[in-house]
């Protein structure tokens, strides 16, 4: 090789390797920054609970603080934000008030995190009242439900069937929301 080709390598090679190196750096800033806005992820879930009340669960990568609660027409300000942590009980329960069966009442919950970030979550609760008039018999070990036969007799008499409450709740979204109690 001669000296030329020599001396174009000695400066080519550096440039090259400095070429490499600002690429490698502007993908890891990409990283970084896609990874900071995962770690700050919100999310919250409105999950069922058979006692007459809701769960809200924090599902997302930070803490939350519920400041305000609307289920149907019944509205719950609190004076002190509760913390809805992220971990082993991430979870606030809210009875439910004025409990009307088989209607969908919408779901508000103000939140706000740690950053000072507000958030509104919409969902909604149901409470369905399923009549419960079967009973189980076991036959040879097996269980077989048996419909319950009214007796029948010269006098009419109305028969309550007992009522099963069941909640369902649902969560449509999380979204950024500038709210102001």
């Amino acid at each position: 090789m001669d000296e030329i080709t020599l001396r174009y390598i000695e400066v080519l090679v550096p440039i090259a390797v400095a070429i490499i190196a600002v690429y490698f750096v502007y993908i890891q800033t990409r990283i970084n920054n896609r990874l900071k806005k995962i770690q700050d992820y919100v999310a919250v879930s409105i999950v069922p609970d058979n006692s007459g009340a809701i769960k809200i669960m924090n599902v997302g990568k930070i803490n939350l603080y519920l400041k305000k609660a609307e289920i149907g027409g019944e509205i719950q300000n609190y004076k002190r934000a509760i913390l809805i942590s992220v971990g082993i009980s991430p979870f606030f329960i809210i009875p439910i008030k004025n409990i009307i069966p088989n209607i969908e009442m919408p779901v508000k919950l103000y939140l706000f995190n740690e950053f000072g970030k507000k958030y509104l979550t919409e969902g909604e609760v149901a409470i369905d009242a399923i009549p419960v008039n079967t009973r189980q018999i076991s036959i040879n070990g097996q269980q077989i439900n048996q419909k319950e036969e009214q007796e029948t007799s010269n006098q009419e008499t109305p028969t309550q069937i007992p009522l099963k409450l069941i909640t369902r709740a649902w969560t449509y979204k999380t979204k950024k929301y500038n709210w102001k109690i």
